[in-house]
């Protein structure tokens, strides 16, 4: 992806959750990283989606593949955050461990129909699951409580 004169800027996609969309904020930073290392060789397109999981994803490549570039030079899909959510009846985002690779593959295929030349799959960041604890004691709540809203709604068994 090395540009000069009268050659063409490279274009890098980053389709995900909302470790995605803010991977441009102080906290996620990655974006940004990116951004910076390929500086006048490739455009960084950030097309992350705070609490979407594969299921939505796909969906957004469904019905609006004009809004991702064609021939782009590297995509970066990370999602799984939010798809590896604890079921429960009031969790919409959650998606079965088989659905999630299923949604996967799809997402891979619509990126290779746009002939994107390098796509990296992400996964979700491993969870502390001694700071969910904390934060849990601190709401006075426990991983075994029924309140979905108060509790840990993620499990590294899970993600």
């Amino acid at each position: 992806m090395a540009a000069s004169w009268g050659s063409e800027i490279g274009k890098i996609v980053l389709f995900g959750d909302s470790l995605t969309q803010q991977s441009f904020d102080e906290q996620g930073c990655w974006g940004a990283l990116l951004a910076s290392r390929y500086a006048r060789r490739a455009d960084i397109l950030n097309r992350g989606f705070s609490g979407y999981n594969t299921k939505w994803g796909l969906k957004i490549l469904e019905h609006s593949p004009s809004s991702f570039p064609s021939c782009a030079d590297l995509v970066f899909i990370f999602f799984g955050a939010n798809d590896a959510r604890l079921p429960d009846e009031t969790n919409i985002q959650h998606v079965p461990i088989d659905e999630y690779g299923s949604n996967l593959k799809e997402i891979v295929k619509a990126f290779q129909n746009l002939k994107s030349k390098h796509i990296v799959l992400v996964t979700p960041p491993p969870l502390n699951e001694e700071q969910w604890a904390n934060r849990d004691a601190q709401n006075g709540t426990t991983a075994d409580d029924t309140d979905a809203k108060s509790r840990s709604d993620r499990q590294n068994e899970i993600t």
